[in-house]
């Protein structure tokens, strides 16, 4: 029996794409039901679309993963829309009233359609659209619904990316024949579950630190008042370590075991000058791997309080600045945030405070990187399954049905209950109650031959991943054999040439040595001069 009533969400990550299919209970919790993913590196960049084949083939393998764990079919999907050119936009629209006019929610939503029309650059579109605050007359009121007054000024945060990354997602989708229930802004719907009520209407800041974009949300009296993403990540860091003569996997080890994101000394430390070597005699200063990596942290922090300060709240973050994403767990991240902005209260986030029953094997549910999938779940509503279309009968139909007697129409447009009520006539009229229940076992077992071959079909498309994705590792393990003895072959190489080319300055010296030495004790005067 396959799964009802879910909820089915694709986030489109710089690094990977993830589709969790799950549902909400009463409790305000969250039920888990499948988990899938495709590496994204070959289709995203800074979490934009610019390979839509690839991408389209990467959702319709992670749309076949989860059917094939919820054993049902899905009908569409909701969509988290993030990178790097998502950002606020300030905007306000006004109206002039009779005297003494009333305000009514649907002049509100006229100042909300109109500010969506207006005011925004042809290569921009709009994803939300947040309140901010209502000026009527003199005042300025979060609700101004019920107010009297001749003039009314809506100020808005206009949510925009680049019309293009909306255009690609659309494609991808399409092309992977996928329909999409809806768009939401993922690090939106991410702040809704990683912050609490307290936090948001106090003033904080909410810093995602991902692979290839940094997110930065100010909160303030419950609303957001600003967003950006910027271009800048944890892969910057590991390609700044890159720099100090390292393989990229052993940057990004270095990188989460012994570098540091706030490195200061006064020189009086020795251990700063402590060397990592690596297998093959390599090395590189402990002190020199600090300073590119906390160089790299620095110009991010000093870009995310630059977007504070831009908003006009950095003194009045009464909760602080909260840190998440995959870079957030980074030693020494948190000092680095105290000392570039001042600011006392800052935390990790390192899972996001909802409760998850369930989780599917492979689902990180107790990772920060969770946070923004969960939260696309939590704000999903409409059922992502495919609808069932048969129309229920009414009693009277139902014990027609079983006397043969209901006609075509009465079966909802169903041939196969035509067909079946027809051969049970067919079979009471000609045979008695016998060929009817030799016609009901026939029909009981069809349910089990179907199983079986759905089984069967089920274990051979598992088997053929399996063998796929082994491919695939044997693929990667060939690959870096192959680099490790291309690079052992350059070095024997380079020292044969090194051993060459020193054989043959001896041999070249031992030449002159000799032919000096017979000039020096030859008794014929022109051999001496010749040499």
């Amino acid at each position: 029996m396959g799964v009802k009533d879910f909820m089915v969400v694709i986030e489109l990550g710089s690094t990977k794409i993830s589709g969790l299919a799950g549902r909400k209970n009463v409790d305000g919790s969250l039920q888990i039901l499948a988990y899938a993913y495709e590496d994204a590196s070959s289709c995203i960049r800074k979490g934009v679309i610019y390979n839509i084949d690839k991408a389209a083939s990467a959702l319709t393998s992670i749309i076949n993963k989860l059917e094939a764990t919820l054993n049902t079919s899905i009908a569409k999907v909701y969509v988290g829309v993030s990178g790097q050119s998502l950002r606020t936009v300030r905007h306000s629209v006004t109206r002039h009233l009779d005297e003494d006019t009333p305000i009514t929610t649907s002049l509100v939503e006229e100042l909300i359609a109109a500010d969506r029309e207006d005011g925004l650059a042809a290569d921009l579109t709009i994803l939300d659209v947040i309140p901010q605050e209502y000026r009527v007359g003199g005042d300025m009121q979060a609700d101004p619904v019920g107010m009297l007054g001749n003039y009314i000024e809506g100020r808005f945060l206009n949510v925009v990316a680049r019309a293009s990354v909306k255009h690609k997602i659309e494609r991808s989708f399409a092309q992977a024949a996928i329909e999409i229930a809806g768009y939401f802004v993922t690090p939106g719907v991410m702040a809704n579950v990683a912050l609490t009520e307290s936090e948001r209407r106090s003033g904080c800041v909410l810093v995602d630190l991902g692979a290839d974009t940094t997110t930065v949300q100010v909160h303030k009296d419950s609303i957001l008042r600003h967003l950006v993403v910027l271009p800048l990540g944890g892969n910057n860091v590991t390609k700044d370590i890159c720099s100090l003569q390292i393989e990229d996997r052993e940057a990004e080890e270095l990188k989460k075991t012994r570098a540091s994101a706030f490195f200061f000394t006064d020189g009086s430390d020795s251990s700063d000058d402590m060397a990592i070597t690596f297998g093959d005699r390599r090395s590189v200063s402990l002190q020199k791997l600090n300073e590119a990596v906390s160089a790299r942290f620095e110009e991010i922090i000093v870009n995310v309080w630059h977007q504070v300060r831009l908003c006009g709240l950095d003194d009045k973050l009464l909760s602080g600045i909260i840190l998440t994403g995959g870079s957030s767990n980074m030693r020494g991240l948190v000092e680095a945030f105290i000392h570039k902005t001042g600011i006392e209260k800052v935390r990790t986030l390192p899972t996001p405070p909802i409760v998850v029953h369930g989780s599917h094997r492979g689902f990180p549910a107790a990772d920060a990187c969770s946070g923004s999938l969960l939260g696309l779940l939590m704000a999903g509503e409409e059922d992502c399954g495919v609808p069932d279309t048969k129309v229920p009968r009414t009693a009277e139909e139902e014990q027609r049905a079983v006397t043969g007697q209901l006609n075509f129409s009465e079966t909802g447009g169903s041939v196969e209950e035509v067909c079946e009520a027809e051969k049970r006539e067919a079979d009471v009229m000609l045979a008695g109650r016998q060929a009817e229940d030799d016609n009901k076992e026939q029909t009981a077992t069809e349910p089990t031959i179907q199983n079986i071959a759905y089984t069967q079909e089920q274990n051979k498309e598992n088997q053929e991943e399996e063998e796929a994705e082994r491919k695939r590792r044997e693929a990667l393990e060939r690959k870096a054999q192959e680099e490790k003895n291309a690079e052992a072959e350059k070095r024997k190489n380079k020292e044969k040439e090194k051993e060459r080319k020193r054989d043959d300055f001896m041999h070249r010296l031992g030449e002159k040595i000799t032919v000096w030495a017979k000039a020096a004790f030859s008794d014929e005067e022109e051999y001496r001069d010749e040499h």
